[in-house]
């Protein structure tokens, strides 16, 4: 490739060609090892334009929804000042996962082989609103009686000491850095941190992943049976290429058009 158009745009050239190179790697990777394709989390989805609908649409493995308890509802937001008292988790998800699950004759989607993760954020204080939470949910018997719906735990999650006078039906978000006895890590869906704990500083200020960490801290999760996801990722289709590569599980995401529209475009290069 010549780069007589000047710099940047030779380098542009490089980063995209880079890019094709890395993707069709990935791409080789998960069809020789026929590899079931990353599931999508959308990431704070009662921020989108159409909460839950668009997600379902998409038919992907799990969705986030933050909780504050506040005079007797659990409402969604992400900080107390966002708090809308209309905006309950009955309305935004619970109702419309019992319609659906209904619809489907007891299974979230229409194709009984899918599941998803209902991963509830507890954002105000974790007891008091884990407490509030099963109050609510038992009023729904069709979502925790759902073999294909799991509703999994994250936040300020109440001590393991608790989690044996819950439902069967819950589970919880487990930390990498943390130690669980076995009767804590049977209740123990997914393994979740922080993707800046895993990025190394190089000496020109570059950040960059650390690699063998990455592969360390999944390989265990998945070793125990776990599902790992990564919070706060670079939401750009090099990054998703990246945790397709590093094997990650689920792959968190503010966009899950893009998501899935660059999910489905590498599937159908594989076959």
């Amino acid at each position: 490739m010549a780069c007589g158009a000047g710099p940047p745009a030779c380098l542009t050239d490089m980063k995209k060609i880079a890019f094709a190179l890395l993707l069709a790697l990935v791409i080789w990777d998960v069809s020789a090892q026929q590899r079931t394709r990353a599931l999508i989390h959308s990431h704070n989805d009662y921020e989108r334009a159409e909460p839950f609908y668009n997600a379902y649409r998409h038919k992907v493995a799990s969705i986030e929804a933050d909780i504050f308890a506040k005079e007797g509802r659990l409402l969604v937001a992400h900080t107390e000042e966002d708090i809308d008292m209309t905006k309950t988790l009955e309305k935004l998800y619970l109702d419309p996962l019992q319609e659906a699950i209904k619809k489907n004759g007891g299974h979230v989607y229409e194709d009984a082989s899918r599941s998803l993760i209902l991963l509830i954020d507890l954002k105000s204080k974790g007891d008091e609103t884990m407490d509030g939470l099963v109050v609510h949910l038992a009023k729904y018997p069709t979502l925790v009686n759902c073999s294909s719906l799991k509703i999994v735990i994250s936040g300020d999650v109440p001590d393991t000491s608790r989690w044996s006078q819950y439902p069967s039906y819950i589970f919880f978000d487990g930390r990498p850095q943390n130690q669980y006895n076995g009767n804590s890590l049977k209740r123990i869906f997914m393994i979740s941190d922080s993707f800046g704990r895993y990025v190394n500083t190089a000496s020109n200020g570059d950040l960059t992943p650390d690699t063998s960490k990455i592969a360390s801290v999944v390989t265990q999760a998945q070793r125990n049976g776990k599902l790992f996801r990564f919070w706060a990722t670079p939401d750009t289709p090099e990054m998703w290429a990246h945790l397709l590569l590093w094997r990650v599980d689920l792959i968190s995401t503010d966009n899950v058009d893009e998501l899935s529209a660059f999910l489905e475009s590498g599937a159908s290069q594989s076959r």
